[in-house]
């Protein structure tokens, strides 16, 4: 607490200093007269004054009448003497907290700052309880209306909330514009308390510093591993928002670079004055994220409608899927003539051969729109309810989240295991032997095996047991066994300090080489780094 002492004999401040030993009280300054006593409060801003009342040029009377004027939360002890004791009423009738009479008693002194400094430590302790609770309850309105704004579906803006009289936003004359950054990885661990999640949110809070220096209004609101940003800017400060937003740019860059399990990009809308049609900027935010498909070098990404007129359109690739008798094939539950379909349209739409561009966000259409033909022949057409199946839940989370290169095999294998899915709840269920071998892989991974010695195990052929595995299981043995183990690595991996050769070795690897070449061409990194980002 800072401490000013006013007395017009030096003597008198010099003790009461010495006599002081209250934890927490810091003399500011010292005055010998009213006057110069009001100039140092005002400059000091003390918390307590401790002051005479008999003073030249102003008393101590007039001095309190003047300082509780100006700054009603100073609290003053009052020196007097016997003769003085009538002054000291007035004091106390001022607000005054407390009075000493002449000569000081130390005890006295400090008992009476002691009450006086914990009363106000536990007065800012409140006033500091109540800013943290209008801060957090101004918070949770302020994202809860910015999600309505964003994805409400009933039209309209929605009625703007008050708090302790105030609106929680102070839209007016301004440009808006949505953002949407998106943080992709393969492994998808977007837990509540994960290291990806704890990432985003840091990254949104230093979004929203840079942003503030441009912005009148911003707020963002995190679902999962999406941010969504509302900013509206400042007039006149085209130059401003280009600076903050080469800032993020080079901010989100560095992470990419920082953390290389992810991919994290930024959507943004078209910028304009108004915020009735916010929801179509957040749209246009959203699909401009999906550019990051095609510009792989990229991170930021603005919404361009020439490149969402040149997609290929819904009709398009429906018209494309009956010239090769997709409806068909799917209800033969034909595996191998469904991905073939798909092949084709991979090449065709989504991997660009010589000289030719692929619009932004033609890979995400084209693949959203495949799979929702997919999945309506096999809801039409074969009668099947997917809700049964893990992936179809979550396929485009899934595809969303690999990159280019992986993302091929994981629609194949998709298709596959949806095919196949179907065909066991149409025909029969999983036959014994099958289920045999897979019981026997799960226990014996660490074991050097193959796959004559598990159809000799299940008492069939090796040549009937490769395809019945295959047919029922929706992929090879081989491959199958390949997969068992890598997950069993990547578990030990994040939750053991084995050394990697030692993974190898307990998932049924001798050779380290070997394991490290499977492991990347099936997780995308080597061990080390997969370790290193969940370590």
């Amino acid at each position: 607490m800072k401490v000013l002492i006013a007395d017009d004999e030096q003597g008198i401040i010099d003790l009461i200093k010495h006599l002081i030993t209250v934890e927490n009280c810091e003399i500011v300054g010292e005055a010998n007269d009213g006057v110069e006593a009001l100039h140092k409060i005002r400059e000091c801003k003390p918390d307590i004054v401790i002051t005479d009342i008999m003073m030249p040029l102003m008393n101590g009377i007039d001095l309190i009448r003047n300082v509780i004027a100006e700054m009603p939360d100073t609290q003053f002890i009052v020196i007097s003497g016997y003769r003085e004791f009538e002054y000291a009423k007035s004091a106390l009738q001022l607000g005054v907290q407390d009075y000493l009479l002449k000569p000081i008693k130390q005890s006295e002194l400090n008992g009476i700052l002691g009450k006086l400094v914990t009363s106000k430590e536990q007065e800012i302790s409140l006033s500091r309880d109540k800013e943290r609770q209008y801060s957090k309850t101004l918070e949770v309105l302020r994202r809860d209306y910015t999600n309505k704004l964003l994805h409400s579906v009933s039209g309209g803006i929605p009625e703007l909330p008050e708090l302790n009289g105030e609106k929680i936003f102070h839209f007016g004359e301004g440009t808006f514009q949505c953002g949407v950054v998106k943080a992709t990885t393969e492994e998808y661990d977007f837990r509540e308390g994960s290291q990806t999640l704890m990432l985003i949110q840091e990254l949104s809070e230093r979004i929203k510093q840079e942003m503030e220096e441009c912005c009148k209004e911003f707020e963002y609101v995190i679902a999962k591993n999406q941010v969504f940003f509302l900013m509206q800017y400042r007039e006149n400060c085209n130059k401003d928002t280009a600076k903050q937003l080469e800032k993020v740019e080079t901010l989100i860059r560095d992470l990419n670079y920082k953390f290389n399990f992810l991919r994290i990009c930024m959507g943004l809308s078209k910028a304009d004055g108004s915020l009735y049609t916010i929801r179509e900027k957040y749209k246009q935010a959203a699909c401009a994220l999906t550019y990051r498909y095609e510009r792989t070098k990229e991170y930021i990404f603005e919404y361009d409608e020439t490149q969402t007129e040149a997609v290929v359109s819904k009709s398009i690739l429906s018209q494309y899927l009956k010239e090769y008798d997709f409806s068909s094939c799917v209800e033969r539950m034909d595996t191998e003539k469904v991905t073939d379909i798909f092949r084709r349209i991979w090449k065709k739409y989504v991997e660009p051969s010589a000289g030719q561009k692929i619009p932004c966000g033609q890979t995400y259409c084209v693949l959203h729109n495949f799979l929702n033909e997919f999945h309506n022949v096999i809801a039409l057409v074969l009668g099947v309810d997917l809700g049964g199946f893990s992936q179809y839940t979550m396929i485009m989370d899934i595809v969303e989240n690999c990159n280019m290169q992986t993302m091929y095999r994981v629609l194949e294998e998709y298709l596959t295991s949806c095919l196949e899915y179907c065909w066991k709840l149409i025909g029969e269920k999983e036959s014994k032997p099958i289920r045999m071998a897979k019981e026997y892989v799960n226990e014996h991974y660490r074991e050097n095996f193959s796959l004559d010695d598990i159809a000799k195990y299940v008492c069939l052929s090796p040549n009937y047991f490769s395809i019945l595995f295959k047919n029922e299981v929706g992929q090879g043995f081989n491959n199958y066994l390949q997969g068992v183990r890598i997950e069993k690595a990547k578990t030990l991996l994040k939750t053991t300090q084995m050394r990697v050769s030692d993974v190898a070795k307990e998932v049924g690897y001798a050779d380290l080489k070997y394991f490290t070449k499977l492991f990347v061409k099936s997780v995308g990194v080597k061990p080390t780094e997969y370790r290193k980002f969940y370590s």
